[in-house]
């Protein structure tokens, strides 16, 4: 059954829902008391969260920026 609804996960572009259906088959006690409504939350929004971090990288490599710097990386302190 999982391997079938993996794969059919995957044909349909929903990589993120596979993923997380992979986590919760190797960690089943810790997904046992979740409604199937909350677990399939949990599915939709790893989904979105990987659709919206898949988005991310594709436009920051379409920008061709010729620095690739993070938010943290930023020195905001001000030289005297």
């Amino acid at each position: 059954m999982s391997i079938k609804t993996l794969s059919r996960l995957r044909d349909l572009r929903l990589g993120g829902m596979a993923q997380h259906l992979e986590q919760q088959l190797t960690q089943p006690g810790t997904y046992n008391d979740l409604s199937f409504t909350d677990r399939l939350d949990l599915m939709l929004d790893h989904e979105l969260l990987s659709r919206d971090h898949r988005k991310q990288e594709r436009l920051i490599r379409q920008a061709k920026l010729k620095l690739h710097a993070s938010v943290p990386e930023i020195d905001y302190a001000h030289p005297l």
